[in-house]
């Protein structure tokens, strides 16, 4: 027997629908009620802009004035570096004795606190460009003179670059060069002022970390660059590391009445070499020092002699010369294109080419080879350790006056 099923229709439920209507009433009133609720806190809470803020101005005084920079023209900047207190730009990448396109032009710092500019001459002498010690307060942007026209000045690379100035009467300063298109960025209310890493260069009255010194001394000796201890001349009693070693305390102290804050790179005792981590070179470099002296006593020498290093003026060996009598500034000689001298050509970082003139340079001092931080070294060479006391006064004095301390 075949049985056909019967179909039945589906029955309504008819209590359903006014449950259906009910909920669908109080999703819209709850959402109504929420933005609501969204909208008068926005009204009592608005969204703060945190854009990062220049020269005490408020982020919408900030943010007209970045608005109001005039970007175009540009030209790409792709190198820096400081010697001593004085930073250069460069347009190519910085190779040793090769003339940059940025050099024998002018470099102008635009102030967006007080709308000054203040304008340098580049160099190919490392000691002769711009000298941070000496701007304002203020935020700087950063251009070129190219055909009579400023030309704004673009970092091919993200820069973060903190430097701080010797102390002057008490007062130093924080130099940091920023060139990223992300930093002046409110996250906040989702704005972005610049789409390229153009160069700013700011500066602020602000004392140095305890890390960071002024000037480091070396007395020369007391090391084994070659194997064997070398303590210099012994005479007698007179053991010439330990004397130079007394000077530099000498030194030290005279420094430090002006206000300097000065490091001995060696002990008395303590055995440093040049190269390697500790050395003389890395405690100028862990020290952040903006001068080096180093002390040596050269029996065949007739004369004081200040050296300098052969890529910079001879302003600093001039000045400490001047001071001394029958004293000789100069510059260092070279081999190839480095400066002979290790110590001078060392702690100068990647503006001396450091790392460059030997397999043993390369091996220890690797901290140094990309260092844009470099140390102006000068060498201090005399005959005699006669008159010792009188040549550390007369030294001191002559580069109070290169930094241009009043007494």
């Amino acid at each position: 027997m075949t049985v056909n099923p019967t179909y039945l229709p589906p029955v309504k439920n008819k209590k359903r629908k006014p449950i259906i209507i009910s909920l669908v009433v109080f999703l819209l009133l709850f959402g109504s009620l929420l933005v609501f609720y969204w909208k008068q806190q926005s009204k009592d809470n608005p969204l703060v802009s945190d854009l990062p803020t220049i020269c005490e101005y408020s982020a919408d005084e900030t943010k007209n004035i970045l608005n109001k920079i005039e970007t175009t023209p540009e030209q790409m900047m792709s190198d820096y570096f400081y010697y001593g207190e004085t930073l250069l730009l460069l347009e190519n990448k910085y190779e040793l004795g090769e003339r940059d396109p940025f050099l024998g032009r002018q470099v102008h710092l635009e102030n967006l606190c007080n709308e000054q500019v203040v304008s340098f001459l580049l160099t190919n002498h490392l000691d002769g460009n711009i000298p941070v010690e000496e701007l304002e307060e203020g935020f700087y942007l950063a251009s070129i003179e190219l055909d009579l026209e400023n030309h704004v000045l673009v970092s091919d690379e993200i820069l973060d670059d903190t430097f701080y100035t010797m102390n002057r009467d008490g007062v130093q300063k924080r130099i940091n060069i920023i060139a990223d298109e992300n930093y002046f960025v409110d996250n906040n209310l989702k704005e972005k002022i610049f789409n390229q890493h153009y160069v700013f260069i700011e500066v602020i009255e602000e004392k140095a970390p305890e890390i960071v010194y002024d000037i480091m001394i070396d007395p020369a000796h007391n090391d084994q660059d070659f194997g064997p201890l070398d303590q210099g001349l012994i005479e007698d009693d007179f053991v010439e590391a330990d004397a130079l070693y007394e000077l530099a305390k000498k030194m030290k102290i005279e420094f430090e009445s002006y206000g300097l804050k000065v490091g001995i790179s060696r002990e008395k005792q303590e055995i440093l070499n040049t190269y390697g981590q500790p050395s003389r070179v890395y405690s100028a470099y862990e020290t952040s020092a903006k001068i080096m002296i180093e002390l040596d006593m050269i029996k065949s020498l007739d004369v004081v002699t200040v050296v300098g290093s052969s890529y910079g003026l001879l302003s600093l060996p001039e000045m400490v010369a001047q001071e001394i009598p029958d004293g000789v500034g100069t510059v260092d000689r070279r081999l190839g294109l480095l400066d002979y001298h290790n110590l001078i050509r060392e702690t100068g970082g990647y503006a001396l080419g450091a790392t460059r003139y030997s397999e043993i340079s390369e091996r220890l001092n690797q901290f140094a080879k990309e260092n844009r931080h470099g140390t102006q070294t000068i060498s201090i060479q005399f005959p005699t350790m006669e008159k010792g006391e009188q040549l550390i006064e007369s030294s001191v004095q002559g580069i109070i006056n290169y930094i241009n301390i009043q007494p």
